[in-house]
């Protein structure tokens, strides 16, 4: 399954559905967004704080959504026990286009996915403080989910390891060099 922006090219500097067909057949997840969307070391405090409890947003809405598909979520957000907890970071690729197999999604069960789904049509996230200023408009539920998937499909921690060429890092060892369309062309 190929998950697409509607305006696909805006985050690629390649043809995205032409590179998925490249992925090699042992790939399950894998960015089609090229080197250039990678988000690095940005700290949860990038999105406005709870004036609550001042603890960011988006942090909690990450929390909340690691529990539902049943991670100890504070473990996954901040493994080295940072305090405060928000000023971890999350590194990984840019804007949800991706490609994922159908056996990395059935990992979770119907019931976790379904949990999601009900949750995204609740009335915020994590507070409903976040539909007040603190929110300027953020779609907190799809902008967590933008900002997670690399962890929830690809398995990967929050803080991704940034892609280095010639390293397992690097987004090309999810593809065929030899293939057509490939951006990672021999």
């Amino acid at each position: 399954m190929l998950f697409m922006h509607g305006r696909p090219l805006v985050h690629t500097s390649h043809n995205p559905i032409q590179s998925a067909q490249c992925i090699r057949d042992d790939v399950h997840f894998a960015s089609v967004n090229d080197d250039r969307e990678w988000i690095y070391n940005r700290p949860w405090t990038y999105w406005p704080r709870d004036p609550d409890d001042n603890i960011a947003l988006m942090y909690k809405c990450a929390k909340r959504i690691l529990t539902l598909l049943g991670y100890n979520a504070e473990l996954q957000l901040n493994p080295t026990n940072k305090n405060p907890k928000d000023e971890n970071v999350i590194s990984g690729f840019c804007c949800a286009q991706f490609y994922v197999t159908k056996e990395r999604i059935q990992r979770y069960t119907y019931e976790q996915w379904l949990s999601l789904f009900h949750a995204n049509f609740e009335p915020y996230c994590t507070t409903p403080r976040e539909n007040e200023q603190l929110g300027n408009g953020i779609q907190w539920f799809g902008g967590t989910f933008e900002h997670i998937w690399h962890v929830i499909l690809g398995l990967y921690p929050v803080d991704a390891p940034a892609p280095k060429h010639n390293t397992t890092t690097h987004r090309c060892q999810w593809f065929r060099p030899s293939c057509k369309g490939s951006p990672c062309s021999s």
